[in-house]
């Protein structure tokens, strides 16, 4: 576990993830690839350095419709991860999850906006390493 930290905030950073596509974000990094998100501007480093996976809450925020988020591995595809289902009455719907990352990718996953745009807002909560 780690102090929650802002990775992702599309409010301040990106616009809307778009009707049925998606982005890629890093799960932690420095001040500059963190803010770019629209995170943290301090950044959210990972303890222990890259994670196999990354425990998040993600957010759906003032959705234009009926839809979902997706977050999984970059380049796994959706349906492989966690999801946070939305509608236009319940404008600001949570889900935490623990998402797999990509290595070496220079981003560790995407998140999916599909049949409507969202805001999306994750914060990290804790990360998942090798046995030592």
């Amino acid at each position: 576990p780690v102090a929650p930290c802002r990775i992702v905030d599309t409010r301040n950073a990106g616009g809307m993830i778009g009707p049925s596509s998606g982005r890629d974000f890093l799960v932690h990094g420095s001040a500059g690839a963190i803010s770019a998100q629209g995170g943290k501007a301090a950044g959210c480093p990972a303890p222990l350095g890259e994670p196999l996976a990354a425990h998040i809450n993600m957010v759906a925020v003032d959705p234009t419709g009926t839809g979902n988020l997706q977050a999984f591995p970059k380049g796994a595809g959706p349906g492989s991860g966690m999801t946070v289902n939305y509608n236009t009455i319940d404008t600001n719907l949570a889900n935490a999850g623990s998402v797999k990352t990509s290595f070496n990718t220079g981003t560790d996953i995407t998140v999916y906006s599909g049949v409507s745009a969202a805001h999306t807002v994750i914060d990290v909560l804790g990360y998942y390493y090798p046995a030592p």
